[in-house]
C-alpha cells in the first residue's frame, strides 16, 4: 500500500506540474472543459457575464441605423506560420465566423474572399488603411464597414492534461458607415473567461443586430428578457438561432474555428 501511495502522490505532482509549466507568455487561465454546455448556453453566458461598452455616435437614428443591411468585415489577416492562412490568425477566425453570423441574420456581408477577388493589391498580411477600407467597400457596395482588434491567449482544460485551446479575452470593434464617411457605433467586450473565436463572434453578432435594430436597447436587459423567456434557447430578441445540432461556423476555406 505504501508504494502505491507514493506512484499516486509522484503522478499528481507530475500531473501539476505539467499544467502550470509553459503558459506564461500567452494570458493563461485554467478552466473546466466546456463540452458540458451546448452553443447556445456558452454563447448566451459569453455575454452575460462581460462587460461591455457601447458607444453611439451623435445624431444617429433608430430608423437611419436599421436602413444597414451590408457590411464588409475588416477583421483579421492570414498567418505566416502553420497553420498558414487566416485559419492560423485567431483576428481572421473571430472576423470570418462574426461575417458569417451576420450573414445568417439577414445581412449582406463581404467577406475576406469578397475583398481580395477586388483588390488589385490585397493585403492578406498586413492590416488595411482607413482610405483603404473604404475604397474596396465602394467599390463592393457595401453601406457600412466593421473593423477591429481582438485579445487572445491560451487555455488549458482540466480534464485534459495539456489540451489547450485559443480563447478571445476581448474585442474592440468600430461600424463606419461609408457616404458620408463616420462612425456610427463602437463596441468594447470584455470577458470574464476567455472564449473561442465562434462563440464570441456569434455573441458580438447579435449585439451588433440588437443595436442596429435599436441603438438604445441595453443589451444585458434583453439577456434577461430572453432568459425568462425561454432559458435553453436565444429565439427571438436576438433573432434566429442555430437548428439543433448544427456546429458552429466554419472560417474562410472551409476549416472549422
Amino acid at each position: 500500500m505504501n508504494h502505491v501511495r507514493k506512484y499516486l502522490a509522484v503522478t499528481m505532482l507530475v500531473l501539476v506540474s505539467i499544467l502550470t509549466s509553459g503558459c506564461a507568455s500567452t494570458l493563461p487561465v485554467l478552466s473546466a472543459s466546456s463540452t458540458a454546455f451546448n452553443l447556445g448556453t456558452m454563447v448566451y453566458q459569453s455575454i452575460e457575464n462581460a462587460k461591455i461598452l457601447i458607444r453611439t455616435s451623435d445624431g444617429v437614428t433608430k430608423e437611419y441605423l436599421r436602413n444597414i443591411k451590408s457590411i464588409a468585415v475588416f477583421i483579421g489577416q492570414e498567418s505566416r506560420i502553420e497553420p498558414c492562412g487566416r485559419i492560423g490568425n485567431v483576428e481572421a477566425v473571430f472576423g470570418d465566423n462574426l461575417g458569417m453570423q451576420l450573414a445568417r441574420k439577414g445581412f449582406r456581408v463581404y467577406d475576406a474572399n469578397d475583398i481580395e477577388a477586388v483588390d488589385e493589391k490585397p493585403r492578406i498580411r498586413t492590416d488595411y488603411h482607413t482610405e483603404e477600407m473604404l475604397r474596396i467597400s465602394t467599390l463592393l457596395g457595401a453601406q457600412a464597414i466593421i473593423s477591429g482588434r481582438v485579445v487572445a491567449g491560451k487555455t488549458s482544460s482540466v480534464l485534459g492534461i495539456r489540451k489547450q485551446k485559443t480563447v478571445v479575452h476581448s474585442a474592440s470593434l468600430t461600424l463606419t458607415e461609408i457616404d458620408p464617411r463616420r462612425t456610427l457605433m463602437t463596441i468594447d467586450i470584455g470577458y470574464k473567461n476567455g472564449q473561442r473565436p465562434y462563440v464570441a463572434a456569434e455573441g458580438l453578432a447579435m449585439i451588433i443586430q440588437a443595436k442596429l435594430d435599436n441603438p438604445d436597447a441595453a443589451i444585458q436587459e434583453l439577456l434577461k428578457k430572453e432568459r425568462d423567456a425561454s432559458p435553453n434557447s436565444l429565439r427571438g430578441i436576438f433573432g434566429q438561432w442555430h437548428h439543433p445540432g448544427e456546429f458552429p461556423v466554419s472560417v474562410v476555406g472551409g476549416n472549422h474555428s
